[in-house]
């Protein structure tokens, strides 16, 4: 074979494997093109899944729950306490705390972009929907274990600002005698009972008209010590989620914890002004003041909820027994509809993998398509 002919053939062997190159970067090409559009379906369709769930969120009760809360603090009961302390002893409430399904909460759009500058310092509009929001939730536990709703009204809303304004240590209005500690004194009572709309109020010798008040908060908040004390209501709500989950199962779901339900939330068992176990406090949620005196429940039926200066939720709950429905406190009264529960558990887990998975198939394509490139110029 003539020089002639080794270069001719050794040009066609160049330009076979220049062809064969290209052919298997486009076949590279190709593929990832293809992987790219599978994922790029998996995120849109679990972002459709999320869209629909919008909203949802809350937690499930075990069945027993509240028999074997009864059982354990001898709260009057039906006959099931018996059934749930054959079956899970003395440990009942404890192993079934274990069992309370947390959902959290998936936001809206609404919440996502709802940007409040001053957490602290909530409007009375941000106010009643945190509240309403709250009592969504506690709606939805309270319907599970067969319990009566809680409401929302003008006053409840106006309540809540203004007792944790008022006094840090404030539980309660004045109704009897000299406050304690955990009261509000009879003029900051007064006061905040005429600004809620109640126009009879009760008086130094403890004349019964303003009803009760139970704060349950200073137990679940926000960091604010570098000054941001923004937030979106998103955060807000999950927040309000966790803090109500952290009460009925024990768990801390805040941030540098296993399971986070709200950026930026923490347990403040230091410094919580009320002076009571979370169990006392899951007693009144379900709207019973029984962990005290089991033969005298007290019904607290209305709900404010705000945010202190200390960036700390307070639940307000409200006793307004032989309080008149005519009094101001009532105007727009809503009884929130118990939260929906999401249909699909791992949507947010899953988006967060094929988003993962998206970036690594664009990354992909794009060195495929480089790499294709490079191959047409050396052919050229």
């Amino acid at each position: 074979m003539t020089k002639a002919q080794q270069v001719v053939d050794a040009d066609a062997q160049a330009n076979r494997q220049a062809q064969s190159d290209g052919t298997a970067a486009d076949a590279t090409v190709a593929q990832a093109q293809t992987a790219l559009v599978s994922a790029q379906q998996q995120v849109a369709a679990t972002k459709a899944t999320l869209t629909a769930q919008q909203g949802t969120g809350g937690m499930v009760m075990p069945d027993g729950y509240l028999a074997a809360f009864n059982e354990e603090f001898d709260f009057p009961d039906d006959a099931t306490d018996e059934q749930v302390q054959a079956i899970y002893g003395n440990d009942a409430l404890a192993h079934l705390k274990k069992q309370v399904t947390m959902l959290g909460y998936v936001a809206t759009d609404a919440d996502k972009a709802e940007k409040i500058a001053d957490s602290t310092n909530l409007t009375q509009a941000q106010t009643r929907e945190l509240s309403e929001f709250a009592a969504s939730v506690l709606n939805d536990i309270r319907q599970q274990m067969g319990i009566s709703p809680l409401q929302v009204t003008d006053g409840s809303v106006i309540v809540a600002p203004l007792v944790a304004q008022a006094d840090g240590q404030a539980r309660m209005f004045q109704y009897a005698g000299n406050p304690t500690a955990y009261e509000l004194d009879f003029e900051t009572s007064q006061a905040i009972a005429q600004a809620a709309g109640l126009s009879t109020v009760t008086d130094e010798y403890g004349v019964h008209g303003v009803g009760q008040m139970q704060d349950i908060g200073s137990q679940w908040g926000w960091d604010n010590s570098d000054g941001d004390v923004s937030a979106t209501m998103a955060n807000l709500k999950a927040g309000v989620v966790a803090y109500i989950g952290m009460l009925f199962t024990g768990v801390n779901y805040g941030t540098n914890h296993d399971q986070v339900f709200a950026k930026g939330s923490f347990y403040a068992d230091d410094k919580s002004y009320y002076n009571g176990t979370p169990d006392m406090l899951v007693s009144l949620l379900l709207g019973e003041d029984t962990y005290n005196d089991p033969n005298t429940p007290t019904p607290y039926d209305y709900l404010g909820v705000t945010i202190d200066h200390e960036g700390q939720l307070r639940f307000i709950l409200q006793d307004m027994t032989g309080v008149s429905k005519a009094e101001a406190y009532f105007n727009n009264t809503t009884t929130p509809a118990a939260i929906a529960h999401p249909t699909d558990l791992e949507a947010v887990s899953q988006l967060a993998t094929q988003q993962a998975a998206l970036t690594n198939a664009q990354q992909a394509l794009s060195a495929a398509q480089t790499a294709q490139t490079n191959d047409n110029t050396a052919k050229t």
